[in-house]
């Protein structure tokens, strides 16, 4: 079991990854292949793929997803995220070939699924441009079957022209064949020299569709059914060993399978925006002076951020868990709760957190619907929007939180009948966007269960200071909250080296280097910045900047500190 694990790796880290692959997908060729197919035996799902082809025209994997059933939904969803985590934008210079559309039993005929413009819309790259046919209105393609070939066709209702459409030339070998008052035309398109056939019923134009080469086509075809059989074996053989359990070293038998998607998806999700979501930024503190430079460099670039373009970020509250105000009530925006009782945290101060939270949602005026659960530690490199989507709030996987590989400790806070410790998500509760009303129901959860586990001998030990953290994916998964995992949402240098497509930089690492650039964890360096070099008073301004090939990430921590530290006033 635990060989088999290890080959399969972690599910939810890896498609937490799959970011990270970004520059690769540039590099491909600009064609994107869709396919669907049902998964068999207990997983009674979906799975839905976007391939494409790289330099070397070889197949390149480029997304997949679960879902319930093949609907114009749950394509209208993929698509959607597709077209977003690729930027895809207006969809110019794409080819999009389904070569596996759905059937009459899930789109009717001729109905159009309501899939994005941009990523299906181009007439001009894939099909005939119906805006230059007599009479016809234009109107978005949509993806169909072919018993004979695969095509695009364009769904349309339109009076039958008199003549061919502009750009098309009557093949000369080719027709026009009835059958009772059903026919079809075959032109040749002279741009692409592919052939286009019109089929019609009476004087009304149905489809429009445009013929591939059938080289392409089986080539094409024989690489994603070759992506869909590798991901339908693997997906078997996972979910058939997770399906057993062990009760007293003799297996119980086969009880369950079950599904465990990074998310289960949204209902409304093709719904756009009505308005911007704003969240409320919180982040709990002392009043240690280690915990006030902080605090005041993340205020500083809290409110440089804020208000740019892209920028959902309502406002800012420093929850003081000292229990007295300290100098910077005026200067942050600050809500000062109780500590816990003396002895409750037995030295650990993190245990505060949970407890901080509870009085603050119980006591502030929070107008925001959403909250980001932040720390002192945090920079927003970017503007930050808001991740989190209805129900499901947004947290960034950490790669040490492993619920799978402490089950034994995992069950005695999370029991069997609660489902699988795969539930369990690898986070803690910052950075966090939530919905407020989900937070008042984890946060008293989440508090009893850091300090049963603090109190838990074996537990404190095996999880020492992620120990809260834990205690909130337990609480969050007690209460059936699942997280969207996004690993852009965070970046933690020195270990994360590009600074692009990243909203928050948490700099609780060291940064050691030599004067070569390399890096000596674990060792001093000749150029060092740690944030605990500074516990009993701020850094220094104008810190010195790291020496060549320093990768990206702390080059930008330190001059975001050097700016903070230069316009903050009284530093």
């Amino acid at each position: 079991m635990n060989a088999i694990a290890k080959f399969l790796g972690d599910w939810k880290l890896e498609f937490s990854r799959l970011l990270d692959y970004a520059d690769t997908i540039e590099s491909c060729r600009k064609i994107i292949g869709l396919d669907g197919c049902f998964l068999k035996a207990g997983c009674r799902r979906e799975l839905l793929l976007a391939v494409g082809k790289n330099g070397n025209n070889q197949m390149y994997p480029i997304a997949w997803a679960v879902v319930d059933q093949e609907t114009k939904h749950s394509w209208s969803w993929f698509l959607s995220y597709l077209i977003e985590d690729l930027q895809l934008g207006d969809g110019t210079g794409i080819t999009v070939i389904p070569l596996n559309t759905p059937t009459q039993q899930h789109v009717r005929p001729f109905q159009q699924p309501p899939m994005r413009q941009p990523i299906i819309g181009h007439a001009s790259t894939l099909c005939a441009d119906t805006s230059k046919v007599k009479g016809m209105k234009k109107q978005q393609p949509t993806a169909r079957a072919s018993s004979t070939s695969t095509a695009w066709a364009a769904s349309t209702s339109t009076a039958r022209p008199t003549s061919s459409p502009v750009g098309m030339s009557p093949a000369s070998s080719v027709g026009r064949k009835k059958t009772r008052d059903v026919g079809f035309d075959v032109y040749t398109d002279i741009q692409s020299g592919r052939q286009v056939i019109n089929i019609w019923q009476g004087r009304t134009l149905r489809t429009r569709v445009i013929v591939m080469k059938p080289l392409v086509f089986f080539f094409l075809l024989s690489l994603v059914f070759s992506f869909v059989t590798y991901n339908l074996i693997t997906m078997v053989i996972r979910y058939t060993f997770v399906g057993f359990e062990k009760s007293n070293s003799k297996a119980v038998g086969f009880t369950q399978l079950f599904l465990d998607p990074i998310i289960h998806m949204p209902h409304n999700l093709t719904k756009p925006k009505p308005q911007k979501l704003l969240f409320h930024i919180a982040l709990t503190a002392t009043d240690t002076p280690y915990s006030k430079w902080q605090c005041r460099i993340m205020y500083y670039w809290y409110l440089k951020k804020k208000n740019l373009p892209g920028s959902e970020m309502g406002k800012f509250t420093r929850i003081l868990h000292s229990g007295t105000p300290d100098n910077l009530m005026d200067e942050i925006p600050t809500f000062v709760v109780d500590p816990l009782p003396q002895g409750f945290d037995m030295g650990y101060i993190v245990l505060n957190r949970p407890w901080a939270f509870v009085q603050w949602l119980e006591k502030a005026t929070i107008e925001e619907e959403y909250i980001l659960m932040a720390e002192p530690d945090h920079i927003f490199l970017n503007p930050l929007p808001n991740l989190a989507y209805g129900d499901y709030p947004v947290a960034f996987p950490f790669f040490y939180m492993k619920p799978a590989e402490h089950e034994e400790i995992i069950r005695k806070f999370f029991p069997k009948e609660n489902g699988p410790v795969t539930n369990v998500d690898p986070i803690g509760n910052s950075p966090v966007i939530i919905k407020k009303n989900l937070l008042e129901q984890v946060a008293t959860t989440w508090m009893n269960i850091s300090l049963r586990m603090k109190h838990d001998e074996e537990t404190d030990k095996t999880f020492g200071w992620v120990l809260e953290m834990y205690a909130y994916a337990i609480a969050s998964a007690l209460h059936g909250v699942q997280h969207i995992l996004r690993k852009d949402f965070m970046l933690q240098p020195p270990w994360d080296l590009d600074n692009r497509k990243k909203f928050i930089l948490h700099y609780t690492y060291a940064c050691d280097y030599n004067m070569k650039g390399e890096l000596t964890y674990g060792k001093i360096g000749d150029w060092r910045f740690n944030k605990r070099s500074y516990i009993k008073g701020p850094p220094p301004k104008n810190l010195s900047l790291p020496p060549p090939n320093i990768p990206e990430s702390v080059v930008t921590l330190v001059k975001m500190v050097n700016e903070a530290t230069a316009n903050i006033p009284n530093w």
